[in-house]
């Protein structure tokens, strides 16, 4: 059976996947416009075809440069910052968040959903600031989900302004 299904994440992104027979081929992500009766897509298509096989035979390992990674965080929030945004007020709390045994296997639908707290994430991430001698690196998750909702308000504010 093929099919081509559509599932919104948000108020602005919709994920698409191609499916041939039993195999999962393409992943898509649109980022939709509406105006009026228009609607305009700009789709990013990946190849899933190396999903869930050795990684590193199919060329696609890749490896994460910390210290790139933390430049490329500086400079969004940088660009945030100068963007007028000292503060974005936390107006949600809760999050549908994807349990770690399940995140990254998309070959699945997940069965296991978790609610999680930004307002929880937030105080584990301001804590650091506070006592710096009981660092975790597991609190760079509470710090991904802050910086998701700081990406999507301020690019949902900015969006007018080119982002």
């Amino acid at each position: 059976m093929n099919r081509f299904r559509v599932r919104l994440r948000g108020s602005q992104m919709v994920v698409v996947d191609f499916q041939w027979g039993a195999e999962l081929i393409a992943l898509s992500w649109a980022r939709v416009q509406a105006q009026g009766n228009l609607v305009e897509l700009d789709l990013t298509v990946g190849n899933l075809r190396s999903v869930g096989r050795n990684t590193v035979e199919n060329n696609r390992m890749r490896n994460i440069d910390i210290r790139k990674l933390k430049e490329v965080i500086n400079l969004l929030l940088d660009h945030v910052v100068d963007k007028g945004f000292d503060s974005i007020a936390l107006e949600e709390q809760f999050y549908w968040k994807v349990s770690d045994s399940e995140k990254y296997r998309v070959n699945n639908e997940p069965t296991e959903l978790s609610v999680g707290d930004l307002f929880d994430d937030l105080d584990f991430v301001e804590r650091v600031l506070h006592n710096k001698d009981n660092i975790v690196s597991y609190t760079l998750t509470e710090v991904a989900s802050v910086l998701a909702y700081v990406g999507e308000v301020a690019s949902n504010r900015l969006a007018p302004q080119g982002g």
